[in-house]
C-alpha cells in the first residue's frame, strides 16, 4: 500500500495501543495500516465489542493492484465488510453452531460455517486459519483471503437445517425458508408437530407481494405462515386425486379446500394454483402455490364442492326404480352422500310392488325409516367378503340389526332370511345387493354363532406361528385346568424377529417362554385403561406389565372404517397459537364424514404394543403383540392388579366398541372383519 512516511508516523502509536494483539500476531500489518489510514480504528473500537475477520498481509499482497486503486471511501467500504458489530463471536461457538450468519458494518453478509470433517473453518467460502486474537476490540480471526463483492468472497449462506434440506434443494423456496428460520422457535415447532402439510408460496409468490409483507411484525409473519400449514398429516398428491377434494383447517385456523380437478388434472388450494407436488422430508410434505394465502385479501376458504352419490349403475339394472324413487323423494339419497361408502340391500321392483298398499299408506319419514334399514354405513362389502366369512352381522342407518349369511352348500346368500338374488352393484355410493323382499321388521334376524378365540385369530393370517404353538400338548396341558385366559400373542413377524432366539430352545424353555403370554382370567381394553397401568401374574408364574398410554396427538381418525393418522382438527399449540377444532372435530372428505375421537391411546404389553383388540368368544380373549415377550422386569406406579371382570366378555362381534368413533357397523369374524380389526391398535 501507498502510505506517507509522516501518515505512518502519525498514527503507529494510536494503532499499536488500540490493536497491539492484531500486531503481535505478525501476519496483519497491511490490516492494520488500512485501519489507521483510513479513520477506522477509533470507529471499531466504540462499536466494541466486534468481530474481525482480519485478512492476512498475504491476502492484501494478492490483490495489491486493486487496493492500490481504491480512495479511502473504497478502502473504508472493504474494511467495514470485515467488521460484525455487537458480539466477539469466538472459535468455539462456531464450532457450537456449526454454522453462523451474520451481517458486516459495511452490510456484506457471511455465512460463517464449520466443517466438522475437517474440522475447518471457513467465511463465505474463504478459508479462516487463525482463531481468537482477542482485545480490548472484541476478537480477531484471520483469513486467507480479502473480502471483495463480486470478486471473491461473496455471502455463502449457511445449509439449512437437515429437516428442510428437501425443500432448499428444490430452489424455489428460498424466501419461506428465511421466514421460517428467522422466527425463534417456529422451525422447532413445526417440527415437532411432524408430520405436517405446507403449502409453500414460491419466491415469486412473495415478490408479488412484498410491499404488503415487508413491514410485518414478527407475530403477524407467524401467523402468516402457520396459515400455510396442516399439522398432524401428510397429504400426497396422489391422496388428493384419489379424494377430489379435502377440507382441512390450518395450524392459523385459515380453512382450506384443496381441490382437484379430474378434466385437467391440476390442483388449487382455495383457488390458487398447486404447480409442484411432493416435496417429502422428515418435516411430511410441501406443495408449491403460486400465491401466499392471505384472507381478506387472497386465498379465502373455498369449500369442498358438495359429494352426491351416483346411482346410475343401479338404475341400468332397470330392476330398482322404486328403490330409488323412494330413496329422493325421501331425501335419503343426501344421507347416502354424506356417508358414503355404503352397503345397501335393495329390494326391486317386485318387491315393492309385492306391499304397495303398504307402502302407500306410509309417511315421508315412516318411509325414511323402512329404507335406512337396508343400508349399512361406513363399509362397501362385496360378496366376496360374506361368502368367506359365511357370517356378518351390521347395525343399519335406521337402528336394524342384520345378519346377513353364505350358505357354502346351497351357494345362497341372505339377510335377514331374504334371498340376495343380486351382487356386487358398485358405483361412487358404495354397493348394492339385490334382495327379493323389503325387510319390514327384525323377525328375520338370526345372530351368527360365535366362533372360538382360536377360529377368529386364524382368519385375520397373521398368527399362524403362534397357532402352530398353541396345538403343543405341553402347553395345552397347562392350560387345562386355567379356565378363562388372556392371550398376549405376539403375530408372524414377531416371531421372525427373533427366530435366531428361539431356534434350538428345549421344550421346557419354549413352553416357559410361551406360558408368558397367557394370564388366568379375561382382561379387556377397558380394564387396562380405568387402572393406568398393572401388573398381571401369567400361568407359568412370571409378571407382566399392561400399561395404557395416550396417543401422540389424541388424535386418531376412522374415515369408511379405516384408521387414518391425520388429525388437522386436533387442537394444538403451534408456536403460542391455540389451533380450534370445530364441533366435535367433524369433517368432510370429499363427502366422507370424519369423526375424531380425542381420548384414544395404545396397549403396551411390557416393551410390545398391542396391534390387534380384544378378540373374544365369550370365555376368553386374545390380544395380539408387534413382538414376543423375552422376559426382563418392567414395573408400574403401582402394583395392584386391575380387577377381573365380573362378567363373561362380550362375544367378537362387539369388537368395534372399542373405537367409538368407527362408523363401520360390520362384525362377526371375515377377511373384512379382520382386515378392519387389524387396522384399531388397541385403540380405546
Amino acid at each position: 500500500m501507498k502510505y506517507t512516511a509522516a501518515i505512518l508516523a502519525a498514527v503507529f502509536s494510536v494503532a499499536n495501543a488500540q490493536f497491539q494483539p492484531i500486531a503481535d500476531a505478525g501476519e496483519y500489518s497491511a490490516l492494520l495500516d488500512a485501519v489507521v489510514a483510513t479513520g477506522s480504528g477509533s470507529t471499531l473500537v466504540s462499536a466494541a465489542p466486534v468481530t474481525i475477520f482480519g485478512p492476512k498481509d498475504s491476502a492484501f499482497e494478492a490483490i495489491q493492484d486493486i487496493v492500490d486503486r481504491l480512495n479511502e471511501e473504497q478502502l473504508t467500504a472493504v474494511l467495514l465488510d470485515h467488521v460484525v458489530v455487537g458480539g466477539a463471536v469466538d472459535s468455539a461457538t462456531v464450532v457450537a453452531e456449526g454454522c453462523i450468519e451474520a451481517e458486516t458494518a459495511g452490510g456484506l453478509m457471511l455465512g460463517i460455517k464449520y466443517d466438522a470433517d475437517t474440522n475447518s473453518v471457513t467465511v463465505n467460502g474463504i478459508a479462516v486459519t487463525a482463531f481468537d486474537i482477542t482485545g480490548d476490540y472484541g476478537v480477531l480471526h484471520g483469513i486467507e483471503s480479502v473480502l471483495v463483492p463480486g470478486l471473491q468472497g461473496d455471502f455463502v449462506p449457511c445449509p439449512p437445517p437437515a429437516i428442510v434440506a428437501p425443500i432448499a434443494n428444490n430452489g424455489n423456496y428460498g424466501i419461506l425458508l428465511e421466514a421460517l428460520l428467522g422466527i425463534e422457535d417456529l422451525l422447532p415447532t413445526i417440527e415437532g408437530a411432524a408430520p405436517v402439510t405446507i403449502f409453500g408460496p414460491k419466491d415469486s409468490a412473495f415478490r408479488a407481494i412484498r410491499s404488503s409483507v415487508e413491514n410485518l411484525s414478527e407475530e403477524e409473519t407467524t401467523a402468516l405462515l402457520l396459515n400455510h400449514v396442516i399439522v398432524g398429516a401428510a397429504v400426497n398428491s396422489s391422496q388428493v386425486a384419489e379424494k377430489g377434494c379435502i377440507e382441512a383447517e390450518t395450524a392459523g385456523g385459515l380453512m382450506l379446500g384443496i381441490l382437484f380437478n379430474p378434466d385437467d388434472s391440476t390442483v388449487t388450494i382455495n383457488g390458487i394454483p398447486v404447480t409442484d407436488f411432493d416435496i417429502a422430508g422428515d418435516y411430511g410434505i410441501l406443495h408449491g402455490i403460486e400465491s401466499v394465502l392471505i384472507p381478506g385479501d387472497q386465498g379465502d376458504f373455498i369449500p369442498c364442492p358438495a359429494f352426491a352419490a351416483d346411482f346410475t349403475p343401479i338404475a341400468e339394472k332397470g330392476i330398482y326404480s322404486t328403490l330409488l324413487g323412494a330413496v329422493v323423494s325421501t331425501g335419503n339419497d343426501a344421507v347416502i352422500s354424506q356417508n358414503v361408502p355404503v352397503t345397501i340391500f335393495g329390494p326391486n321392483d317386485d318387491a315393492f310392488a309385492a306391499i304397495q298398499d303398504t307402502v302407500d299408506g306410509l309417511s315421508t319419514e315412516a318411509l325414511s325409516g323402512v329404507l335406512l334399514n337396508h343400508v349399512v354405513v361406513g363399509a362397501a362389502v362385496e360378496s366376496s367378503a360374506v361368502v368367506k366369512a359365511g357370517c356378518l352381522e351390521a347395525v343399519a342407518a335406521g337402528g336394524m340389526n342384520l345378519a346377513i349369511r353364505y350358505n357354502a352348500t346351497t351357494q345362497v346368500a341372505d339377510v335377514n332370511g331374504i334371498v340376495i338374488n343380486d351382487f356386487d352393484v358398485t358405483g361412487n355410493y358404495g354397493v348394492l345387493h339385490g334382495i327379493a323382499s323389503v325387510i319390514t321388521s327384525s323377525d328375520g334376524y338370526v345372530a351368527c354363532p360365535i366362533l372360538s378365540v382360536v377360529e377368529q385369530v386364524a382368519a385375520t393370517g397373521n398368527y399362524n406361528t403362534l397357532l402352530g404353538f398353541l396345538d403343543n400338548p405341553m402347553l395345552q396341558g397347562q392350560l387345562e385346568n386355567v379356565g378363562p385366559i388372556t392371550i398376549f400373542g405376539p403375530n408372524d413377524a414377531a416371531f421372525a424377529a427373533v427366530s435366531s432366539d428361539l431356534d434350538g430352545i428345549d421344550q421346557a424353555t419354549l413352553i416357559q417362554t410361551l406360558g408368558g403370554h397367557v394370564v388366568a382370567g379375561v382382561y379387556t381394553a377397558a380394564d387396562v385403561k380405568a387402572e393406568g397401568c398393572v401388573l398381571l401374574d401369567t400361568i407359568v408364574g412370571t409378571k407382566v406389565r399392561a400399561m395404557f398410554v395416550e396417543s401422540d396427538d389424541g388424535c386418531r381418525r376412522k374415515l369408511a372404517g379405516h384408521e387414518m393418522p391425520t388429525d388437522p382438527c386436533c387442537r394444538r399449540r403451534l408456536a403460542g397459537h391455540e389451533m380450534p377444532a370445530d364441533d366435535g372435530c367433524r369433517r368432510n372428505l370429499a363427502g366422507h364424514e370424519m369423526v375424531d375421537d380425542s381420548s384414544m391411546g395404545h396397549v403396551m404389553i411390557n416393551d410390545a404394543m398391542v396391534i390387534l383388540a380384544d378378540i373374544e368368544d365369550g370365555t376368553s380373549i386374545f390380544h395380539g403383540l408387534d413382538k414376543v415377550l423375552l422376559g426382563g422386569t418392567f414395573e408400574c406406579p403401582t402394583d395392584v392388579p386391575v380387577a377381573g371382570p365380573t362378567t363373561a366378555p362380550a362375544p367378537a362381534g362387539d369388537v368395534g366398541t372399542m373405537d367409538e368413533g368407527s362408523s363401520a357397523a360390520f362384525s362377526g369374524i371375515s377377511a373384512f372383519l379382520a382386515a378392519v380389526v387389524a387396522l384399531s391398535a388397541f385403540v380405546v
